[in-house]
């Protein structure tokens, strides 16, 4: 883990307020947030959005790392963080060539290092 992702996910911890983050419902009637989850002791990160209609469905990341952690070392080694919620699905548009302006790339994205 780099000095940079500590003091990254250092920060983030420290000025996190959760009555800060205000839960609303999208014009879709569902829950659109994105979030941090890091493990405690390493400090590597997974930064994702997800979307529900049930904020208390369990969800803290996806993905194939992710999971792998997730079951190696449980889910209390983890510390997942509401950041932001939307009005509607994030997506992130690429504008690296023409034809792939048509596609769109959306979070969650691994951050910190490729194997937690």
């Amino acid at each position: 883990m780099s000095i940079e992702a500590k003091s990254l996910i250092d920060s983030i911890i420290n000025s996190y307020n959760p009555l800060s983050v205000s839960p609303f419902i999208g014009s879709d009637g569902l829950f659109h947030f994105l979030y941090l989850t890091h493990h405690k002791n390493t400090y590597k990160f997974y930064l994702g959005k997800h979307t529900t209609n049930n904020l208390e469905d369990g969800y803290i990341g996806s993905g194939s790392h992710f999971r792998r952690a997730l079951n190696k070392h449980g889910k209390d080694s983890f510390i997942h963080l509401r950041l932001l919620f939307l009005d509607r699905y994030l997506y992130l548009a690429s504008s690296h060539s023409k034809s792939s302006q048509s596609k769109l790339c959306c979070l969650p994205l691994l951050c910190g290092s490729s194997s937690l």
